[in-house]
């Protein structure tokens, strides 16, 4: 179980890597991240020093560790983290024409930094649409902001800086580094899977993806953590696209400017925050996440083999998302046994504004569950954006309890399929644009909503009364005259949002807040 020590300024790769610090003949900490790449015993540690920047070098990891003595590539020392800057300077550009475009030849190209900024990606070679950069096939289109590429520093930003790609590779700790200006931060390709897989700790930034998880059918992987990690300008912060089936925790991370791109461009996969595919007995918890681009879902979870794979026993609860263009939660698949999965205690606002592809929901539930394996939606407040709960597309098996849905510019609860086996009961509505408020074929009052569904007996179209939903930061806490306490049905929810106990009263309270008994708050 050895320490190995990375020092850019102050190493040699002709030293050992076994000590921070320069001792003694070739007793000294290794220079290049490249170092990293190296085969390592189980319980072996890797560390880079604070402080210090890498610059376009990245590193496979070679080798496994195994239960109780993991790989770990951290941090030493004090101050920032570790940083690893994996844009590439170019130069030898050949102009086109007198039209100012550039190009130079390379296979990939994330995008490109002009001087430090990422500049906007144009929609065709000749950077027409008045932006700066394309990129086709082989050959990157550059047209400088001013004067000619030899007046700037021109960095592409491409590939990816940790792969996990040969062979299976297991226990494995990626923890406090900062990773920027990457095609993907962490990569893990085909073919193989991947078990115990721990990333934490970690600052992403302008990134394509932070997180990519690619593996095919069969490849089973198990304990795979994403925790507590910042990505900012990452078009896919965690993407977790897989044809097998992957138990994964993702927990505590925050997700800036979702889906977008540094310098302005947007998406180039599918716009999603938090994409999850296949997944089964997994939990995607206290992640908060925003972004305008973030145009499909802020979370989703579908499956990508129709039916091939089970995707069960999934927990989503407790997520912040807000300030995005499109859904909350989007929540479906079309496995061949997809259910028992709960949605509860997430707060979704600011949602929906973008009209391309609308409608879509704070919870827009997709395909049908099973009659043996029923989901769950609870305890959710969805507040300021298009629809409230929305039920797309073969929705059944869905019970809809004690959800807080208020103030939406189109209907509070729109279904495109009929109710079937879904379920809605103990929810409050209140405020919609429309004078009918909920959707089947056209809209609907409340009372011809109730016999339609069969449902929503003891909901409640009252204020719910929050404290300040407007604020900044929003307070989706009750009042103490609200009438959601103490009116939701009893469904196994042990805390809120904010970790107090439920129920504080004679019985649970609608939405993610629990009334404190007390009248303080914990």
């Amino acid at each position: 179980m050895a320490i190995y020590y990375i020092d850019y300024t102050a190493g040699n790769d002709s030293w050992d890597g076994l000590a921070p610090e320069y001792v003694s003949g070739s007793n000294g900490p290794w220079k290049n991240a490249t170092k990293a790449s190296g085969a390592f015993n189980a319980g072996d540690t890797i560390k880079f020093k604070c402080g210090e920047t890498w610059t376009y070098q990245g590193f496979t990891v070679n080798s496994s560790g195994s239960a109780g003595s993991p790989i770990t590539f951290t941090s030493y020392g004090t101050g920032n983290k570790p940083k690893f800057h994996h844009a590439q300077i170019i130069t030898d550009w050949v102009e086109v024409d007198e039209t100012g475009v550039y190009t130079k030849g390379y296979s990939a190209c994330g995008w490109l930094l002009e001087d430090g900024v990422g500049l906007v990606k144009a929609s065709d070679q000749y950077c027409s649409d008045g932006n700066w950069w394309f990129h086709e096939w082989d050959t990157i289109y550059y047209k400088p902001t001013d004067g000619v590429p030899g007046d700037h520093t021109v960095e592409r930003a491409a590939g990816s800086f940790i792969t996990l790609n040969p062979e299976t590779r297991s226990y494995i700790v990626i923890d406090g580094l900062h990773i920027e200006c990457v095609g993907s931060a962490i990569y893990k390709g085909l073919t193989y899977a991947a078990d115990h897989i721990t990333v934490q700790n970690c600052h992403i930034e302008r990134a394509y993806s932070g997180f990519w998880f690619d593996v095919t059918a069969g490849a089973t992987t198990t304990e795979l953590n994403i925790l507590n990690n910042t990505f900012d300008y990452v078009s896919n912060a965690i993407y977790l696209f897989t044809a097998a089936t992957v138990t994964a925790t993702v927990s505590r991370n925050v997700i800036t400017h979702a889906c977008q791109a540094y310098g302005g461009n947007f998406s180039l996969f599918d716009a999603e925050g938090i994409s999850l595919q296949n997944m089964k007995n997994s939990v995607i918890e206290y992640n908060e996440i925003s972004g305008e681009y973030c145009t499909a879902a802020g979370i989703v979870h579908w499956d990508f083999t129709s039916g091939e794979i089970e995707t069960t026993n999934n927990v989503f609860r407790y997520n912040y998302i807000h300030d995005i263009s499109g859904a909350g939660i989007a929540h479906g698949g079309t496995a061949v046994s997809s259910g028992n999965c709960e949605i509860y205690g997430n707060i979704i606002t600011n949602y929906g504004s973008d009209i391309t592809g609308a409608p879509h929901g704070g919870l827009r539930l997709n395909r049908a569950q099973t009659s043996a394996t029923p989901s769950k939606v609870y305890n959710n407040v969805c507040y300021n954006g298009d629809v409230g709960i929305y039920l797309n597309a073969l929705t059944d098996y869905y019970t809809i309890n004690n959800n807080i849905v208020h103030t939406m510019s189109s209907y509070l609860v729109q279904s495109n399929v009929l109710i079937g086996n879904n379920i809605f009961d103990y929810n409050c509505y209140k405020d919609a644009a429309t004078g009918t408020p909920f959707y089947y074929n056209a809209g609907k009052n409340w009372a011809d909503w109730k016999t339609w569904c069969g449902g929503d007996s003891h909901s409640l179209t009252s204020d719910p009364l929050l404290i300040d939903p407007t604020d900044s930061p929003p307070d989706f806490r009750l009042k103490p005259n609200s009438p959601c306490i103490n009116k939701s049905v009893e469904v196994g929810l042990a805390e809120d949002y904010w970790g107090n106990y439920v129920p504080q009263g004679g019985a649970p309270d609608i939405g993610a807040y629990e009334y404190p008994s007390s009248n303080m708050w914990f």
